[in-house]
């Protein structure tokens, strides 16, 4: 049915900058998606992503198509 997303910046966490390999507080970026089902509009999908920011290249082609 569709997709929600947001892209926004935040700082590493401690946990985040470990497995990332910067600095505590170092900027990033979270990108957060929510894809919904035509016929009842539940979400099918969630996912959030942090990217470094340093290293980022975000690129969206979104594609719906309608049934019916």
């Amino acid at each position: 049915s569709h997709i929600d997303q947001s892209i926004e910046s935040i700082v590493a966490s401690e946990i985040a900058a470990r497995q990332l390999r910067v600095d505590d507080g170092f900027p990033l970026l979270m990108i957060t998606r929510a894809v919904y089902r035509q016929e009842d509009h539940r979400p099918v999908l969630y996912s959030q992503d942090l990217l470094r920011s340093d290293y980022a290249r975000v690129r969206f082609s979104i594609q719906l198509e309608e049934n019916g």
